[in-house]
Parts: structure tokens; sequence; C-alpha cells
């Protein structure tokens, strides 16, 4: 199973910090992700053209991966995965 972390922001949608999710890939996490937690999710995650909503950084074992590939990489039993939202401001 791969863990999910959900920040504050996040959490509020899913009401959970984290949850553990049967999955090979990303694509499937993200499927399984949406149909657990519904549209706000999915709007928080993705912009408009279905690309990562670029105020989100996701973290893979504690290395921040690239929205290009991220369909590519495989994810394992043991591995973490992490939603950080990017703040900004001055």
């Amino acid at each position: 199973m791969v863990t999910i972390l959900f920040p504050l922001i996040l959490s509020n949608v899913t009401k959970e910090k984290k949850t553990t999710i049967k999955t090979t890939n990303f694509d499937d996490l993200f499927s399984k992700l949406f149909t657990k937690y519904g549209e706000p999710l999915k709007k928080m995650i993705f912009n408009e053209s279905m690309g990562i909503n670029r105020f989100i950084n996701i973290y893979l074992n504690g290395i921040i991966i690239s929205s290009e590939n991220i369909s590519t990489i495989k994810l394992g039993d043991k591995d973490v995965v992490a939603f950080l939202i990017i703040i900004t401001g001055g």
C-alpha cells in the first residue's frame, strides 16, 4: 500500500491527514484519490487543462518529482507520496 500525506489545506477536503491506497502508478493513484474524495480534491491538485496545479509540489519518499514525467513513475508498497502546497506572498 502507498501512503499518501495531505497538508492542512487538502486535509480540509479529505477530512484526514493521511491514507493508504493500493496502486502501482500515479495515474491509478489520482483516479482512486478522486473517486474517494471527489471533485473538490481534483480541482485543488489539477489545473483547468488537467496538469498539476503549479502551487502543488508532489514528493515521493521525500524527493520532489516533476509533473512532466509523473505518469511514468512506478509506485511500490512502501512508498510515501506527499502533496505540499507552495505558499508565496510578500
